[in-house]
């Protein structure tokens, strides 16, 4: 009895220590595997978040690499990135053909091919390691001057501007009481984009950095 104690405790101590070395040996990889993930993850998040504002400034796609040298993460073998564009989403399906009518009548470049998604494979192997699928705001303005065409063509008063009542203000203008209906007066739909309020200016040193 006393030898199938010892003999029991002598093999829970082996046991135990295979097991300490094993998890000393272990959690080590495991961490940096997880790190790797976590980190491959995070970057994935960025170059996809600005992957529809480099496609509409012409630029090439943020990279791996130009986040590990320019943002401080660990260099480490790169994953292969393919980024896709497309718009196979339902509420494109439902809107596509109303929605292309509307955008070149109107003048508005609101396209609705707007769904990003990347997937990563590690190198040399086939099967996506990750996958993320983003759908993006591509309604901003492409220059200056959008700022106030676009909202002005989605105003009432822009239907006004088309049928040429600016001529028709000039015209009533002449009367000498009614000078302020003339167009550089009373502009229709007029959209001010440089009106900021005085308490949302910053009078501070480090806004003018």
């Amino acid at each position: 009895m006393k030898y199938q104690r010892g003999q029991a405790l002598v093999e829970l101590s082996l046991v135990v220590t295979v097991l300490g070395l094993f998890l000393v040996w272990a959690l080590p990889l495991l961490h940096e595997q997880l790190l790797e993930r976590a980190e491959t993850q995070e970057q994935a998040q960025i170059i996809l978040r600005q992957a529809s504002w480099r496609d509409s400034h012409e630029l090439p796609q943020l990279s791996f690499e130009q986040l590990q040298e320019h943002y401080g993460y660990e260099q480490r073998e790169a994953p292969n990135v393919d980024i896709a564009v497309s718009d196979n989403y339902a509420f494109s399906a439902a809107v596509a053909p109303l929605w292309d009518r509307v955008s070149e009548g109107y003048g508005l470049a609101m396209p609705i091919r707007n769904l990003y998604s990347m997937s990563l494979t590690q190198p040399n192997e086939e099967n996506a390691w990750f996958k993320f699928v983003r759908l993006s705001d591509d309604w901003s303005p492409r220059q200056v001057a959008d700022l106030e065409a676009r909202p002005r063509k989605l105003t009432t008063s822009h239907l006004f501007e088309e049928i040429g009542v600016h001529r028709l203000q000039n015209f009533l203008a002449i009367l000498p009481f009614a000078k302020e209906l003339h167009s550089n007066q009373l502009k229709l739909g007029y959209i001010a984009s440089d009106v900021v309020p005085a308490r949302a200016i910053c009078t501070r040193e480090p806004c003018h950095d």
